[in-house]
Parts: C-alpha cells; sequence; structure tokens
C-alpha cells in the first residue's frame, strides 16, 4: 500500500526538518519510527525516506507538492514535537520552522477563508431564527417573559 503524494511529501519535509541543525538526534530517529511504524507506506516510499534520513535535505525542496491542507497542518504539529524531541530547539530549527510556516501561510487565501466564515455565520443565524420560529407558543411567552424582567 502507499499513502497519497501530498503525504508522502509530508513526510519527506518532516525527515529534512529533523536535519535543520545539522544533526539527526536519536531521539528524533525513535520518535520518527515510532509513527511512521503505523504509516501504509509503499516500499519504494520508504526506501527514499530512508535515504533522505541519511542524507539531509532542503524540507522547502518537498513542501510546494503538500497539497493537502490536512497534511500540512499534521506538518507542523508533527514537526514542532520532532524538533522539541530532543529537549534543544536551534536556531537553525526555528529558523527552518518558519520558513515552512511562511510558505503555509502564503498558500493561504484568506478572503475565501472570510467569506466560508461569513457564510457559516449567516447559516448559523438562520438556522436560529428557524428554531426560534419553530418552538412552541407557551415557550415564546416565557421568552417574553424573562425578556421584560431582565431590563432595569
Amino acid at each position: 500500500m502507499a499513502i497519497s503524494e501530498s503525504k508522502y511529501n509530508m513526510w519527506r519535509t518532516i525527515v529534512a526538518l529533523s536535519h535543520a541543525d545539522g544533526v539527526f538526534h536519536k531521539k528524533e530517529q525513535e520518535y520518527l519510527l515510532s509513527i511512521l511504524d503505523n504509516v501504509d507506506l509503499s516500499d519504494e516510499q520508504k526506501s527514499v525516506l530512508i535515504e533522505d534520513s541519511k542524507v539531509p535535505k532542503d524540507p522547502v525542496a518537498f513542501f510546494d507538492n503538500i497539497t493537502e491542507p490536512s497534511d500540512r497542518s499534521q506538518l507542523f504539529y508533527i514537526g514542532r514535537i520532532l524538533l522539541w524531541v530532543d529537549d534543544e530547539f536551534t536556531k537553525d530549527e526555528e529558523e527552518a520552522f518558519n520558513k515552512l510556516r511562511e510558505l503555509a501561510l502564503n498558500k493561504v487565501d484568506f478572503q475565501a477563508v472570510m467569506k466560508r466564515v461569513d457564510q457559516v455565520a449567516e447559516d448559523f443565524k438562520a438556522k436560529e431564527e428557524a428554531r426560534k420560529e419553530s418552538r412552541p407558543l407557551y415557550q415564546k411567552i416565557i421568552d417574553a417573559i424573562v425578556f421584560w424582567e431582565d431590563l432595569p
């Protein structure tokens, strides 16, 4: 079985990120192996990741091939844990991580996000209004009494 190209490139980016400080620490190796043991990688994907772990690569080289937002999100979650697993977050690691974060933010279409937020808010308001209208008369009377009691 093989994982998607997006997820595969997420893993390649994570492995490359582990070399950001110039050292692939034993704790980083153990952490990655513990996770990758549960990932359905093809034999070819496994061999490439093993090679990537031996030869440092630029994490940015794989980032653009992470096409799924959920994979990018997972990259940052796992990446942050990985970079702290050796109890040291070096300046080089921070720079590499921030460079990836900047690339991720550049991919976000904030206008589309805000349009979606507005749509969700409108949908919620419409559902709330429909819920209020569908309540029984006695509940509406109770709501009116409570409203008038709360006035100063």
